[in-house]
């Protein structure tokens, strides 16, 4: 995806996944037909985050990999999926030159 970018996690909600500090790239490419996994999405009050995202009939559940912060669930016309969130380690490295903070 030539538009994917990186981001570094701010906050632990998503550890053991994703752990503060780390880098990870978004693909907006990906987000086409996307239903559920890893992504990076922007919530009511503009909030912008990854999570674990789910899409079904009822709505959207958005959920951290730390158990100490519970599933919250939205409207599908109330969030903005931004894209997939795909973990460097697993794909390679990145240039993290261009500062960019993103809170999980």
């Amino acid at each position: 995806d030539e538009n994917a970018f990186a981001l570094i996690a701010a906050g632990d909600s998503m550890e053991p996944i994703i752990h503060d500090g780390e880098p990870f790239l978004v693909s907006p490419r990906r987000r086409i037909g996307f239903t559920n996994g890893l992504a990076v999405i922007r919530l009511p009050g503009d909030e912008v985050c990854v999570k674990h995202v789910r899409f079904s009939s009822r709505g959207v559940e958005v959920g951290s990999a730390n158990p100490r912060y519970p599933v919250r669930r939205f409207s599908a016309e109330s969030i903005r999926l931004v894209g997939e969130a795909l973990l460097v380690r697993d794909i390679g490295s990145v240039d993290t030159s261009i500062p960019c903070v993103m809170q999980n």
